[in-house]
């Protein structure tokens, strides 16, 4: 193997083979993992007849010309694959609930929660206010790179998600099914740029393929 490299990236993780492909079009990379599969949290594995993914199940962001749609274009990830875009975001079942959550419907899921949690109407209303208010503080952030005009980013920067529910909900298990994606501001992010599933599961991986010029080595 040649020793002698412009740059070097140690983890083949998301960031690592985004890096490595985007930077192997003008110079020589080599991508160092310390694991026998690439990939990081972006891979999936089989067992028996299911295959289950190790984290990440979806992408957000694919729109046409979006900043994550504009890098996965240009590191090549995207060749090949088929994604489809689902009614239902997910299902979870509980011992007493089972959710389909309609993606790209923020009115309709805050239906179903009513219908399953009347009691806790109210609650379910000010917390996704305050979440969708914190979720539009965030992207307005990227761009102004001030907190002078984000009051919510603010008041709840410090707050833990538990924190956060416990001042709007009361049923534990409500909590529980808020709770599982990431709570109601990544369901927001969600909902402004729809969730793409790959049909043949969801492998970054491909990214070290497509660096052409990183060298691997057992």
């Amino acid at each position: 193997m040649n020793k002698e490299f412009d740059v070097i990236i140690i983890g083949a993780g998301i960031g690592g083979l985004v890096a490595g492909s985007l930077l192997s079009k003008n110079k020589k990379v080599l991508v160092l993992e310390k694991n026998k599969n690439f990939g990081g949290y972006c891979t999936s594995f089989s067992r028996e007849d299911y295959k289950f993914e190790s984290s990440i199940q979806a992408i957000n962001g694919l729109k046409k010309h979006s900043a994550i749609a504009n890098i996965l274009e240009n590191a090549g990830a995207l060749a090949g694959i088929n994604l489809i875009k689902p009614k239902k975001l997910y299902r979870t079942i509980f011992p007493e609930h089972d959710l389909e959550v309609p993606q790209q419907d923020l009115e309709g899921y805050r239906k179903l929660l009513f219908s399953l949690f009347p009691e806790e109407e109210v609650g379910i209303v000010k917390l996704f206010k305050v979440m969708e208010s914190i979720y539009c503080e965030i992207d307005k952030l990227h761009r102004e790179k001030s907190l002078k005009k984000s009051p919510f980013l603010l008041k709840y920067g410090k707050s833990s998600l538990s924190d956060l529910l416990e001042e709007f909900i009361r049923d534990d298990k409500l909590k529980a099914i808020l709770a599982q994606y990431w709570c109601i501001e990544d369901y927001l992010r969600a909902s402004f740029q729809p969730r793409h599933f790959p049909i043949s599961g969801l492998t970054i991986r491909q990214m070290a393929v497509i660096s052409r010029k990183a060298e691997r080595t057992e």
